[in-house]
């Protein structure tokens, strides 16, 4: 049992040998992250961290940790030792002790049908012996989930034997079955994104895997490699791909494409989208939350407006400030649900549903509202202010500013001042 404040899987990440056991939540927990190559980049950054980390890699605990409790004899203790020394010191790389297995002999006979992604396609031999360096292979059962929906993508995989299937949402019927000689994740991968979809081991499956870390490494020694990335994500399916997935605009993918092909030059990893803060920061189902917004929001606003109507006429102001805050939220919530797969019918018949219960509402506020106190107009009032508010700062403003940038504080404070001068003239 491990609480607040304490740290679990420390030998693993340093040492790269396997977990002795197994990790589960008993309760909602918030924990923190640290992946081998974030480490590593830190060791890159922060000279001050690289001694205290050698000498207590070097400890009597680390190696008793690993001779005892991990069962490794004292040769493949030694070698890893040495070659932590050599690659720590000059790469500030920490290797790892586990014996890794990577199923050479099958990868070079595979090598030559590896489809759907240009870079790993018709690869030389002394590509293909470079890359072999740097892969896993590993084995999925029936079920497993080799990566899903939302997860950083810090590996690829290639297919070697079975079946993975890629979809969406869990009930999405939308499955493309993948099969040997097939890469999964690489545009998200190499993009530093998350993955947009999850895959699934339909049978048994055996895949090789690449990591982010190793494809810095990889990049390094082997140019050819930098210049076939260089290649691949200047191609225009990798721009489609950023616009369509992740909803970034043109000047932001320009922008990454210019850091990534500086790095790939120099033979270094394409800088990661995420850690540069450029990923999209629009929520999937942000259509659905803003159509839920809007319902919040006409609710209540229906009742006053429908008690009001009752004892004065319709104003100006009211009638643009309706239209101006409820058609454009419409309009972009439609095509959000368009972007994500619903139906059309499907579309209509949520905005009919709001449609109909607006009337109804204002129908009940003329009805029930009539003569009431100030104080209920008041409740009513903030009640769909308040989920307007809401909905506009959770989903709106983020996916406005992922897609508009700067031009949304402008656009924001003319709807305003629009607003406002109809409410003066009226």
């Amino acid at each position: 049992m491990v609480n607040k404040n304490d740290i679990f899987g420390k030998f693993s990440l340093f040492t790269g040998s396997p977990h002795l056991s197994s990790a589960q939540a008993t309760e909602d927990c918030w924990v923190g992250i640290i992946p081998k190559d974030a480490l590593e980049h830190l060791l890159v950054i922060a000279p001050s961290f690289r001694l205290p980390i050698q000498n207590w890699l070097l400890s009597a605990e680390v190696a008793a940790h690993l001779k005892q409790d991990k069962g490794y004899s004292e040769s493949e203790y030694n070698d890893w030792k040495v070659s932590l020394l050599s690659s720590f010191e000059s790469d500030c790389v920490l290797p790892d002790i586990g014996q890794v297995n990577r199923n050479s002999d099958d990868f070079i006979t595979l090598a030559s049908s590896i489809t759907r992604m240009h870079w790993l396609e018709d690869l030389e031999n002394d590509d293909i012996n470079a890359l072999i360096d740097y892969l896993v292979y590993k084995e999925y059962q029936a079920g497993d989930y080799l990566f899903h929906q939302g997860e950083p993508a810090q590996h690829i995989f290639i297919v070697h034997q079975g079946s993975v299937s890629l979809f969406g949402d869990a009930d999405s019927q939308d499955k493309h079955t993948q099969l040997s000689g097939d890469v999964l994740g690489s545009r998200a991968f190499v993009c530093g994104l998350r993955h947009t979809i999850s895959a699934k081991a339909e049978e048994t499956t055996r895949v090789w895997t690449l990591s982010r870390d190793n494809l810095a490494r990889l990049l390094k020694y082997q140019p050819s490699f930098c210049l076939r990335l260089n290649y691949y994500i200047n191609e225009p399916s990798v721009s489609k791909y950023l616009q369509q997935r992740y909803s970034l605009n043109q000047s932001k993918i320009l922008f990454w494409l210019d850091r990534a092909s500086h790095n790939l030059k120099e033979g270094q990893l394409p800088p990661s989208l995420m850690e540069m803060g450029i990923e999209s920061t629009e929520a999937h189902g942000a259509a659905l939350a803003i159509w839920l917004g809007i319902m919040l929001d006409g609710i209540p606003e229906s009742l006053v407006i429908g008690a009001n109507m009752m004892q004065n006429t319709m104003t100006l102001s009211l009638l643009a400030g309706l239209f101006l805050s409820n058609y454009p939220e419409a309009l972009s919530s439609s095509r959000g649900m368009r972007d994500e797969h619903l139906s059309r019918g499907k579309i209509l018949l949520m905005w009919t549903s709001i449609m109909l219960m607006t009337g109804i509402g204002a129908s009940i506020g003329a009805l029930l509202l009539q003569g009431a106190e100030a104080h209920w107009f008041a409740f009513l009032e903030g009640l769909a202010a308040g989920a307007m508010l809401t909905m506009i700062a959770q989903t709106m403003l983020p996916e406005a500013y992922s897609k508009g940038g700067s031009l949304t504080g402008f656009s924001t404070l003319m709807g305003f001042l629009i607003t406002i001068s109809l409410k003066e003239m009226s």
